[in-house]
């Protein structure tokens, strides 16, 4: 026969422990899952700065190749298609029509681009949209700024910008072109 006398005075007792344990339980697994949301965030984050970084190197090459173009033409000077005004800024891409030309679009008064770049789902390759392209739409936005330090100098400005989350994110990477070439 079991005594009953010893579970007189704890009367609601084992009500009070389990609403306590699962409490801690549910502190536990809200921790968890926080850090989870923050851990996919900080690595999408992540991802956009890697890709951003991307694009603007992808600027200053596109830039790189343009001015090399302009080299190897013997016929015209080293800067001929680029660099010609003290500070002028381009929306550029790498052409994709089955060869490497470079196309440069200057845009008004040093003004930013107002289009983002889309990625080609046929080729891989970011650029601006066409009509009828296939394409995936992406929050980047890329101007590269072209500023002639002297005769012999420029100063290549690639900025990728982006909005995350309502804040405006941008990246920007800077090189200088020297004339190497003796005329």
């Amino acid at each position: 026969e079991v005594n009953m006398s010893i579970f007189r005075g704890r009367k609601g007792n084992i009500l009070i422990e389990s609403i306590v344990s699962v409490s801690l339980i549910l502190i536990g697994l809200l921790g968890v899952f926080g850090l989870i949301t923050s851990s996919v965030r900080q690595n999408k984050d992540v991802n956009l700065r890697a890709a951003a970084a991307y694009l603007a190197a992808e600027g200053i090459e596109v830039m790189k190749n343009i001015v090399d173009t302009d080299v190897v033409s013997t016929s015209s000077p080293w800067i001929a298609t680029v660099g010609e005004e003290p500070f002028e800024t381009y929306e550029v891409e790498y052409d994709t029509d089955n060869s490497p030309e470079l196309a440069p679009i200057l845009l008004p008064n040093g003004a930013s681009s107002t289009r983002a770049l889309v990625l080609d789902n046929d080729t891989g390759l970011y650029r601006y949209p066409v009509i009828g392209g296939s394409e995936t739409p992406t929050l980047f936005k890329r101007t590269v700024a072209v500023a002639s330090e002297s005769p012999d100098e420029l100063r290549i400005t690639s900025v990728v910008e982006w909005t995350e989350r309502g804040e405006r994110r941008s990246v920007t990477l800077q090189t200088i072109f020297t004339n190497w070439r003796t005329d």
